[in-house]
């Protein structure tokens, strides 16, 4: 499995997350890249936004760190809110299982004012808070 569906499993599985999205295993909640058509709102888009591997000095891989983007998309401006809290609770500080992989470290930050969504979200009326996610795991 790859971080990005490790993600998912670990989303789909949070108390904080349920409690939002009681449907979040349901195909289109809580998705990677694509948003499932007439999937019904709230629900969670993510896209990888950059992937790096740092190295030691002798060239050997000690860290791979990956970046998010994350989209709580909703109806109502307060719930997307609410998600994205949900989702920043789970994730900032976390060490250890996200699915199989295992973070060493994950931090979670708002995005700035002029982050433009990778969704469609603004322009179909729907309401979004945009998280940044790093997740550190070993090479």
């Amino acid at each position: 499995m790859s971080i990005g569906e490790d993600l998912r499993t670990f989303l789909t599985t949070d108390a904080g997350v349920l409690a939002i999205i009681p449907d979040a295993t349901d195909a289109g909640k809580v998705q990677q890249n694509k948003i499932v058509q007439g999937t019904e709102p709230p629900f969670i888009y993510y896209q990888r936004s950059v992937e790096e591997t740092v190295k030691a000095t002798d060239g050997s891989n000690l860290t791979k760190e990956s970046r998010f983007d994350i989209e709580c998309i909703s109806n109502d401006v307060d719930e997307a809110l609410d998600l994205a809290e949900a989702v920043k609770s789970a994730l900032d500080g976390h060490q250890g299982a996200i699915g199989n992989s295992h973070a060493q470290a994950t931090f979670v930050a708002d995005h700035t004012d002029d982050y433009i969504p990778k969704t469609n979200a603004a322009d179909s009326g729907l309401h979004f808070a945009a998280i940044d996610v790093r997740i550190i795991v070993a090479a």
